[in-house]
């Protein structure tokens, strides 16, 4: 009488199931389990670092020399959009954007006024009416005795002025 096959052996290949070919199948899986954890994590790490800008400063901006700004002056830079203002205390610097839209805003009579929506400021860039709820930003101001910089990107306090080398 035949055999039976024993139910240890397949009949199609013979091979024992239960045997060890050299790779064990469930630390293959974890291995290959792993790669792919790994794999989503560098991809998510790219994407991330594609997506979140990097802050980087503006450069400053160079305005002009000391001595071109006489005391208690006002002067718009001519590219870009802020105040220097020159008094016996210092230089100081204020953006010329107004905080609620972004507009630029115009000189009038002592302050400022924003021609988008209205809102008004005092000499110094607070906020005296309008849909401003901030005042002009102060930005700043690096004298050296060949230049007056200012750093667009760095806000200081209002009021702020820095002393003048003697020119």
């Amino acid at each position: 009488m035949p055999e039976s096959p024993s139910p240890e052996r397949t009949p199609a290949s013979g091979a024992d199931p239960r045997a060890d070919d050299g790779v064990p199948r469930r630390g293959l899986l974890r291995v290959a389990g792993a790669a792919v954890v790994a794999a989503a994590a560098a991809g998510l790490g790219v994407t991330a670092r594609l997506l979140i800008p990097t802050a980087r400063a503006a450069p400053a901006i160079r305005a002009g020399r000391p001595d071109q700004f006489p005391p208690h002056s006002l002067r718009l830079l001519g590219k870009e959009p802020i105040f220097i203002l020159r008094e016996e205390s210092g230089f100081a610097a204020l953006s010329a954007r107004c905080p609620h839209l972004g507009c630029l805003v115009q000189r009038r009579g002592t302050g400022y006024t924003c021609p988008c929506h209205g809102s008004e400021f005092d000499e110094r860039g607070a906020v005296l009416r309008g849909a401003a709820r901030r005042g002009l930003r102060w930005l700043r101001v690096d004298v050296t005795a060949d230049a007056v910089l200012v750093e667009p990107d760095q806000e200081v306090p209002a009021g702020t002025f820095v002393d003048a080398p003697h020119v």
